[in-house]
């Protein structure tokens, strides 16, 4: 006698179905999440921070480094030409300048070579370059070296216009330090010489 075959039940079409529509559910969720990563805007964009530079002139340069020696020569009791040959050592910091001077005024002038002058008038001097006797003659006071008011003439003019110098040191030799500032050229030299010394410093 023969025996059927055991009878398997079928899956029901509702779960099949369910099953169906549930994986398509997944699909179009995530092909949609995709869509939304794929289609979302730009960020905006960062903006942009310019930086303005400020070109000084020559003149505008000029009167900075008036007023800061000005303010040295006010604070340190000093004329404005001996302030301005102490601020480029310091790189033109008046508050380094003023604070070095103060805690050593004698150090710092004489490393910087400032002296002061007196004229002198005399019967009779022999000058020490031109060895002539000569009745004006100009003393240096801090190394107390005393020449001709004709050879310093000379001696200025010759540097400033012949050789572009302004720091225009003692004629004793190359063992003395001093130099004679602003103040004093202006004494010595003719007013076209005085023009180039102050171009020459400016520069």
């Amino acid at each position: 006698m023969s025996s059927s075959p055991p009878s398997h039940p079928c899956p029901s079409s509702d779960f099949s179905l369910d099953s169906e529509n549930n994986s398509y559910d997944q699909h179009s969720s995530s092909s949609q999440s995709q869509d939304d990563t794929l289609f979302l805007p730009p960020p905006p964009p960062q903006p942009i921070h310019k930086t303005t530079h400020t070109t000084l002139t020559h003149t505008h340069i000029t009167q900075i480094i008036h007023q800061k020696a000005e303010q040295v020569a006010l604070i340190l009791s000093l004329s404005v030409a001996q302030a301005k040959q102490l601020l480029p050592k310091y790189k033109y910091q008046a508050e380094n300048v003023i604070e070095a001077v103060m805690e050593n005024e004698e150090k710092i002038m004489k490393e910087a070579g400032i002296t002061a002058i007196q004229h002198e008038n005399q019967k009779e001097y022999e000058c020490g370059i031109c060895a002539e006797n000569a009745t004006q003659t100009i003393l240096l006071i801090q190394c107390q070296h005393r020449f001709c008011r004709k050879c310093w003439t000379h001696q200025a003019t010759m540097m400033i216009n012949d050789e572009a110098h302004v720091h225009i040191k003692c004629m004793y030799g190359q063992q003395c330090k001093s130099i004679i500032d602003e103040d004093c050229i202006r004494m010595i030299v003719d007013a076209k010489t005085l023009a180039r010394y102050r171009h020459l410093l400016d520069h």
